[in-house]
């Protein structure tokens, strides 16, 4: 379901796409054939970071491109989500973070063990791509992944200078949120200082974290049946 809604409302002319596919689809689940979406089948194999760093020199060495600017979206996310009055395409609210002093953005940040941006989505540019190169090896089991990928990739890209950012409110609510934030995973169920995230806060979330699978569900039909909220002119 999450990739079927990606495939109705995150679409854009000016992206190019890589989907990695670590099975087959549903009969029912189409892939547009167009110059700028691609298709890389592989093992399930490198965990999330792994296996993006593993897709970026996929699609480089097929398009022949150097990308300046990088995002990757798992499956266990549903958006984009964007509200009535936001203006624009949904991926320049991600690529607009990435300044001369931020280079990693994602949606979320977790406060609990090793503070970190929570790697569901992120945005780079490259050099944030490469302030977290270490962080994208080929991780063999969950712990690796988690400890040598998703919370390093955070530390790295402060060791080397610069700023992480996220979506959500309260990462923004004072100087230092890195050091100040006082939650832990905000990704559960009344995890968001005692709240349930929405998906207009952060465009993708967590589906299979019970998170409040009414306003999941009810966002979904909405967006599926409007007709007049996308204002980006790249939409597909």
């Amino acid at each position: 379901e999450n990739l079927m809604f990606f495939l109705r409302h995150g679409l854009l002319s000016n992206v190019d796409y890589l989907f990695v596919l670590n099975s087959d689809l549903r009969e029912n689940v189409i892939i547009p054939s167009r110059s700028n979406i691609h298709i890389l089948r592989r093992e399930n194999s490198c965990y999330d970071l792994g296996s993006f760093k593993v897709g970026v020199e996929h699609l480089e060495k097929k398009t022949g491109k150097t990308y300046k600017r990088l995002m990757m979206i798992n499956a266990s996310v549903r958006g984009p989500f964007m509200p009535t009055y936001t203006q624009g395409c949904w991926i320049d609210h991600f690529l607009s973070r990435l300044r001369n002093d931020v280079k990693l953005v994602g949606t979320t940040f977790n406060c609990a063990d090793r503070r970190h941006v929570q790697s569901q989505v992120i945005a780079v540019d490259r050099k944030g791509y490469e302030a977290i190169a270490p962080a994208l090896a080929c991780h063999g089991n969950l712990l690796d992944a988690v400890n040598n990928g998703e919370t390093a990739a955070t530390r790295l890209v402060r060791e080397a200078g610069f700023k992480v950012d996220v979506m959500m409110s309260s990462f923004h609510n004072g100087r230092d949120a890195v050091a100040n934030c006082s939650t832990g995973d905000v990704n559960f169920h009344n995890g968001y200082y005692g709240n349930d995230i929405h998906p207009y806060e952060v465009m993708f979330i967590k589906s299979n974290r019970l998170i409040d699978d009414d306003v999941l569900k009810l966002y979904t039909e909405w967006h599926d049946n409007a007709w007049d909220l996308d204002s980006c002119p790249y939409r597909l």
